[in-house]
């Protein structure tokens, strides 16, 4: 009996492909993960500030407190 011999030829080649493979997976996921908790959550909450941000009263806030000179009172 004697050992078999190991494959060399496109071990390379293959190696890559299995990385290449791995990585783009693995990129995928971590944009998915990254939309889902990150860029969803802060939507949501840019929605809910909006939802209820009135600018008028924001206004007259800031001109009580003398942020606004050069508009008329």
């Amino acid at each position: 009996m004697s050992i078999a011999k190991p494959v060399m030829r496109g071990l390379y080649a293959k190696k890559i492909k299995i990385h290449l493979l791995g990585a783009t997976l693995t990129s995928i996921t971590a944009g998915l993960l990254w939309k889902t908790f990150y860029m969803d959550r802060r939507k949501r909450e840019y929605d809910a500030y909006w939802k209820y941000y009135d600018a008028e009263i924001h206004e007259r806030i800031m001109e009580e407190n003398g942020l606004l000179q050069s508009c008329p009172q």
